[in-house]
């Protein structure tokens, strides 16, 4: 049923937890309209399986231990939001009586990741960064050029405006990030192998071909021992791979925050279940 994403089962989730499933970060938590149509059969559907499971645990109930004796009332709507992965939850809150107790039930839906085959290079890279936030040790199977346009679409979110240059006639520049009256031009590796000095060499030569004053590498690796000497001295900043997953995960906050989830079809997408909680 779930064939492109990590199964909901495995996030499944608490009504009561207020951290991310998938990275553990803290949801941002918000109010929302109410959203559900609960009826009373689902309830009773509820707690007829709650039944059956406690009655395995502790033994036999009484006959009217899960009568229900009141109406369902709604108390509120929470949506919560993970500003790192994307990931986020909805609970909505009733409240009911049955014949011994009081009972807080939560009806609650979930998003899931989906599992991506970054050797495609038609994926959408807002569905990339989420992806790789999570699975970072997946960046070296990612298509070099989307690589390119990953590491634009980041910058973009710090404030530059970010231009792939393309594989033809790019002078080893691969991207092009601008603010106000800087240009810098930026060299992008997807690599398991330590970046070479003579790598850096080849960057500064394009930023002189160029005219660029300024320059940055961004590798999935790290740098060889004499390249961020060589790199200090004409303005080259490099970025390796821990540093660019730093800033991949700062960007999806700032992007998370602007995003906003469709509710409309929310609930023809996503799994759903209910979780009947004793309150007395």
């Amino acid at each position: 049923m779930y064939p492109d994403s990590i199964n909901p089962k495995y996030t499944f989730d608490n009504a009561h937890n207020s951290k991310c499933v998938y990275c553990n970060e803290q949801l941002s938590i918000q109010k929302i309209d109410k959203i559900l149509n609960v009826s009373l059969a689902d309830i009773e559907r509820r707690f007829y399986g709650h039944r059956i499971k406690m009655e395995n645990i502790h033994g036999d109930f009484t006959k009217n231990y899960f009568k229900i004796i009141s109406e369902l009332m709604y108390e509120s709507t929470i949506l919560g939001i993970c500003l790192t992965c994307g990931w986020w939850k909805i609970s909505e809150k009733y409240w009911i009586g049955a014949e011994y107790q009081m009972w807080d039930v939560f009806f609650s839906l979930n998003g899931t990741l989906r599992n991506l085959d970054l050797n495609k290079s038609d994926l959408p890279l807002s569905e990339i960064r989420s992806y790789l936030v999570r699975n970072y040790e997946k960046r070296y199977n990612i298509n070099p050029r989307l690589f390119e346009e990953l590491v634009a679409d980041v910058y973009s979110d710090f404030g530059y405006q970010s231009i792939c240059t393309g594989y033809t006639n790019d002078g080893g520049i691969d991207v092009i990030l601008l603010k106000k009256n800087s240009v810098i031009g930026v060299q992008v590796k997807r690599s398991k192998n330590k970046i070479k000095v003579e790598q850096i060499r080849s960057l500064l030569g394009s930023m002189i071909i160029n005219q660029y004053k300024a320059g940055m590498f961004v590798c999935t690796s790290d740098f060889q021992k004499g390249a961020y000497s060589i790199a200090k001295r004409f303005s080259i900043e490099l970025i390796n791979g821990n540093k660019f997953y730093d800033q991949l995960r700062d960007a999806q906050v700032i992007r998370n925050q602007l995003s906003t989830i469709d509710l409309t079809s929310v609930k023809n997408l996503y799994y759903e279940d209910c979780y009947p909680m004793n309150s007395l």
